[in-house]
C-alpha cells in the first residue's frame, strides 16, 4: 500500500516545483547551483528541494522543531508605536529557556578559480535566459562595500547602467539586462532575457561592459546619477519597517558595519571613478548558465 503524503508536505512540494514555472527564477537558481557546486549548503535554495522533503517523517520534523526551539539562538525584533514594558512582559511569558550565545558564520567565502563553469538547460520556453556569476571578493563588513554598490549601479543595477543602456537599449539584444550583488558571499550575478540565437553576441557585449568599467570609463554625470539613486534607496529604506529590522539584525551580527545616515552619505559621496575601476578589475567570471528552448528534430 502506497504511503500517503500529508497535505502540508504535498503543498510545500507543489510550491517548490512551481518555482520552475518562473523561468528567470529557474535560471537564477541554476546559476547558483553551478557557481557554488562544491558546497551543498550554498548551491541549493534556502527553501530546499522536493526530493529532500519527500523523505522527511513527522517524527523527524518534530525533533528538528524541538531542537530549534530549545537550542538555537532566537532573535526577537519589535518595531512600531509600542509600550516597551508591555512588550517586555510578553517576552517574559514566552516559554524559551536560556541558552548560550552562538558564534554563527555570517559570510561565505569561495576562492576564485581559473576555470569557468558552463551549463545549458533546455525547456519549452520562448525567451532564453543567459545568467552569469562573478567572484568579487567584496563583503558587507569591508570599507569597499559602498564603492561596490556604486559599481553595481553603474554596471547593471539601475536603468542608466551600462548593461541596460548598451545591451538592452542601444543594441536591442535583451528584453532585460541587470546585475545584483551578494556581499555575504562575494557574489555578483547578471540576469538577461534574450533571443537564444543571440547568446554569443550578448555574452560578448556583457563582458565589454565590465571591461569598460575596468578601464574607468565612467562620466561625471553617470557617477552622480548612480550616487543619487543609491541615496534615494537608502532614504526610502529608513521608512521601511522590514529594512529597519534587517539593518538592526546586521548591526547585531556585524557591529563594525553600523553607521549613521550622515556617515553613509559621506562614504557614498567620497566614492571616485578610480575606486569603482579598482573593484571592477577584481571581478572575475566563474559561471555561465544558459536556459534555452528545446531543440527540434525534423
Amino acid at each position: 500500500m502506497k504511503k500517503r503524503t500529508s497535505p502540508s508536505k504535498h503543498n510545500l512540494i507543489a510550491y517548490m516545483n512551481s518555482v520552475a514555472e518562473d523561468k528567470q527564477a529557474l535560471a537564477s537558481l541554476g546559476l547558483q547551483e553551478l557557481y557554488f557546486e562544491n558546497d551543498q549548503n550554498q548551491k541549493y535554495p534556502s527553501f530546499g528541494r522536493p526530493q529532500d522533503l519527500e523523505a522527511v517523517t513527522a517524527k523527524e520534523l518534530y525533533q528538528t522543531y524541538r531542537s530549534m526551539m530549545d537550542n538555537d539562538q532566537i532573535d526577537l525584533f519589535v518595531i512600531g508605536d509600542v509600550v516597551e514594558a508591555e512588550v517586555a512582559e510578553i517576552f517574559q511569558n514566552m516559554a524559551f529557556t536560556d541558552r548560550p550565545d552562538q558564534a554563527m558564520p555570517v559570510f561565505y567565502q569561495q576562492a576564485a578559480e581559473n576555470i569557468i563553469r558552463e551549463k545549458i538547460l533546455r525547456e519549452p520556453i520562448i525567451q532564453a535566459k543567459l545568467n552569469l556569476g562573478y567572484h568579487t571578493g567584496v563583503y558587507y563588513d569591508q570599507a569597499e562595500r559602498i564603492a561596490f554598490m556604486v559599481f553595481n549601479g553603474l554596471f547593471g543595477g539601475f536603468p542608466h547602467s551600462k548593461l541596460f543602456m548598451n545591451v538592452r537599449e542601444k543594441e536591442s539584444l535583451a528584453y532585460y539586462a541587470s546585475s545584483s550583488i551578494d556581499t555575504f558571499r562575494g557574489y555578483l550575478s547578471v540576469q538577461t532575457g534574450i533571443d537564444g540565437k543571440n547568446r554569443d553576441k550578448v555574452f560578448k557585449l556583457i563582458e565589454q561592459q565590465l571591461q569598460s568599467l575596468q578601464r574607468g570609463e565612467v562620466t561625471a554625470e553617470e557617477l552622480a546619477q548612480t550616487k543619487a539613486m543609491l541615496k534615494n534607496q537608502y532614504l526610502l529604506s529608513l521608512d521601511n519597517p522590514q529594512a529597519l529590522i534587517e539593518t538592526a539584525y546586521l548591526n547585531q551580527w556585524v557591529p563594525n558595519t553600523k553607521m549613521t545616515e550622515d556617515e553613509f552619505m559621506q562614504k557614498l559621496a567620497q566614492v571616485t571613478v578610480a575606486d569603482v575601476q579598482a573593484l571592477a578589475k577584481n571581478v572575475s567570471l566563474q559561471a555561465v548558465f544558459f536556459l534555452d528552448k528545446e531543440t527540434t528534430h525534423e
